[in-house]
């Protein structure tokens, strides 16, 4: 049931995280398949005989009877013995001398003997696939078809020649190397880089197709279309449950390309961060809902023919453990529970992808019509740009007020609790009067959890502030799906630049802040296109493109985003500078000195970059 500790080393991580799991529920009480596939007896030397001493009329007939009894029977005779050593197979039939003398015997006799022992390997190849339970249903399949191949494409002619008359070693040459090359050799190489390589699932499926490709022989493409038909119809049952009840009770060998981590609750999401750069504590609770924490997809597993709808494929899994998480209606839910898996059979790979992505429509529109039920999702989402920049609002102003007011500038990281910070957060939206819409109560103010904590105060170095997070509430992973990091974290880079800016605003008394106007302005000039679009939304995935398309169009023209990243971090330096005069803690010649970099470094921007437009004119 062991894989070679060699072969072990050298796997991909998430296929070594697949054996950790699966050992959990494997079991060394399964049946295990006979491997005498190579001739154990032994033949002593008082039983042995020389060829040599046999009439030379006869000499082939007998080494043709014998050969065949030790390869189909699996029996080692007087005249030819086989004996597996170190992992090799070595015949033995005569000596040196006779083997000089009779150098045709033994040119005929080695092509046979490289037939039997690929057949042999082939064979012990299949029996440690079959004994290895980890190997999945789809590898027992290859295995079995491989096997009942072997009986009627190899053992058959074999058994058919032991009948014939007049035997001759070129006869049974001819067989041996025609088997050999035409079957035996590709079908061994197939079956040892599986074993090699721990190929499994829908990579299984890949690899089959690929050699395929390889092969011009139909009766081998023909046993290779047999296994991917059946491992594809494996596929289709897996995938039938997963649209049906977002489970995954089939798929015992996680050969599917989503994997459920609380079946045997060995790993969990953090085992595959493969950097180990991320805090998984952390980092589960802001930015993974539910399902992701316990759903994870694997690229490799994904069969070449599902690529086009892999995303859809997960998404439907995502958007039904939500609806049966929020105990959405039935009317919502029932479509899901009248799929079988005859809905897929037969189907061409175009009408499979129309059929996947039909399916999904309703699924996304059923999830939609929940969200609006129980969240005015569609309200929610016009008013996010309310909530993130301020549009209309003076809220983020407020929050910079109340943070100067409270002294919150001047406590240590670990004691700004987000009690305190969410208490502010409150106090804001009411002064701006966003209390009024029942959506408030969704947002949730956080120190980045990549802040480092330090000890001299919340202002980790002298003149900036660490970075604040607006969020959708963490309790509310639900919401996510609706409102994706994607949309998200544009709007909270934002954010936080417009929280920067109104802080130094307050703080130094300017009532007017010409950039802030310039990005409320940017924003303004698109929302009422944003939305007219929003209102004919008709499904949850028109709902996040539509928010994608007004966060880009606006992040690009009001040149917020990566590309003009050192202007943000410019203006946030220099916003910070004044903070830091307004703290009293810079002179004003002071407050001179150290803006003028930021200021030289700004216009030198914002004169050799032809992109800018408007903002230039600042």
């Amino acid at each position: 049931m062991s894989i070679e500790p060699d072969i072990l080393s050298k796997l991909p991580f998430w296929k070594k995280l697949r054996r950790q799991i699966l050992l959990k529920v494997v079991h060394d009480n399964f049946f295990e398949y006979d491997d005498c596939f190579v001739p154990t007896n032994i033949v002593h030397s008082a039983q042995k005989k020389n060829i040599a001493d046999i009439r030379e009329d006869d000499r082939e007939t007998v080494l043709f009877d014998h050969f065949l009894i030790n390869c189909r029977r699996g029996m080692n005779t007087p005249f030819i013995q086989c004996v597996q050593a170190e992992n090799k197979i070595i015949w033995f039939w005569s000596d040196d001398y006779f083997k000089k003398q009779n150098a045709n015997l033994c040119r005929w006799l080695d092509d046979c003997f490289r037939m039997a022992t690929t057949l042999f390997e082939l064979q012990l190849i299949t029996t440690r696939l079959r004994n290895d339970k980890t190997r999945g249903y789809m590898i027992n399949v290859f295995c079995s078809f491989i096997i009942r191949f072997l009986r009627k494409n190899v053992f058959d002619p074999l058994d058919e020649l032991y009948k014939m008359e007049g035997k001759n070693l070129l006869t049974l040459q001819k067989c041996c190397m025609d088997l050999h090359a035409k079957f035996l050799k590709p079908l061994y190489r197939i079956a040892n880089q599986i074993e090699k390589e721990d190929i499994i699932g829908g990579e299984f499926i890949n690899f089959l197709f690929d050699q395929k490709s390889l092969h011009e022989n139909r009766y081998l493409t023909s046993i290779l279309d047999d296994i991917i038909s059946l491992s594809i119809e494996r596929y289709y049952q897996i995938i039938v449950e997963w649209v049906s009840s977002c489970t995954l009770a089939l798929d015992v060998g996680h050969e599917f390309f989503i994997w459920d981590l609380r079946k045997q609750n060995v790993v969990d999401r953090s085992n595959f961060d493969v950097t180990g750069k991320l805090d998984w504590s952390e980092f589960k609770n802001k930015f993974l809902g539910l399902f992701d924490n316990y759903f994870i997809l694997i690229p490799q597993l994904i069969p070449v023919d599902f690529l086009p709808v892999k995303d859809q494929i997960f998404k439907f899994g995502k958007y039904l453990y939500t609806m049966k998480q929020q105990n959405a209606g039935l009317t919502l839910l029932s479509f899901h529970y009248s799929l079988e898996a005859s809905v897929f059979k037969n189907l061409s790979l175009g009408k499979f992808c129309d059929k996947i992505n039909e399916l999904f429509e309703k699924c996304s529109t059923n999830t939609l019509e929940h969200f609006k039920q129980k969240y005015d999702i569609i309200n929610f989402a016009k008013k996010l740009p309310s909530f993130f920049i301020g549009l209309n609002t003076n809220w983020i102003y407020e929050l910079g007020e109340l943070f100067e007011k409270n002294n919150f500038t001047n406590i240590d990281i670990e004691k700004l609790t987000s009690n305190k910070l969410n208490g502010l957060l409150t106090q804001a939206f009411r002064y701006a009067q966003l209390d009024t819409t029942m959506h408030y109560k969704y947002f949730e103010l956080n120190i980045s959890p990549f802040t480092k904590i330090k000890s001299e105060g919340i202002t980790p170095k002298k003149g900036t502030f660490p970075a604040l997070e607006l969020n959708i509430a963490q309790n509310n992973h639900v919401l996510k799906l609706a409102f994706p990091a994607k949309i998200l974290e544009p709007y909270r880079r934002v954010f936080f630049l417009l929280f920067v800016i109104n802080r130094a605003r307050y703080l130094v008394h300017i009532l007017i802040n010409v950039y802030q106007e310039y990005i409320c302005g940017i924003a303004a000039k698109e929302y009422n296109n944003f939305v007219k679009k929003l209102e004919k939304v008709k499904n949850l995935d028109e709902l996040v493109q539509v928010q994608l398309e007004y966060i880009h169009i606006f992040m690009e023209n009001a040149k917020l985003d990566q590309e003009y990243l050192p202007i943000r971090q410019l203006i946030e330096g220099i916003a910070n500078q004044f903070c830091l005069y307004a703290c009293n803690e810079l002179t004003f010649f002071e407050l001179n000195k150290s803006v003028s970099p930021f200021v030289g470094k700004l216009k030198h921007f914002l004169l050799t970059n032809r992109k800018v437009g408007e903002l230039k004119n600042l």
